[in-house]
């Protein structure tokens, strides 16, 4: 049969941004600032350089005041 596996979405996004962050700064966004800030203490614990902040995709003036940090 097919299996399949479930993921919170943080968790692909962690995913992508250890395979290809590597070297440089991570901003990390999300509608909840204590999940972005949960994302990048762990990865900041694995040795990435990264900054976690509330980030709402529905908003432009959210999205470019994360674009502003990074």
């Amino acid at each position: 049969g097919v299996q399949t596996c479930a993921l919170p979405i943080w968790q692909i996004g962690m995913a992508i941004a250890r395979r290809t962050g590597t070297g440089m700064k991570i901003v990390i966004g999300d509608k909840i600032p204590e999940n972005a800030e949960k994302v990048s203490k762990t990865m900041n614990e694995a040795g990435f350089d990264t900054i976690g902040m509330e980030m709402d995709l529905c908003s432009r003036e959210s999205i470019r005041s994360l674009i502003e940090e990074a």
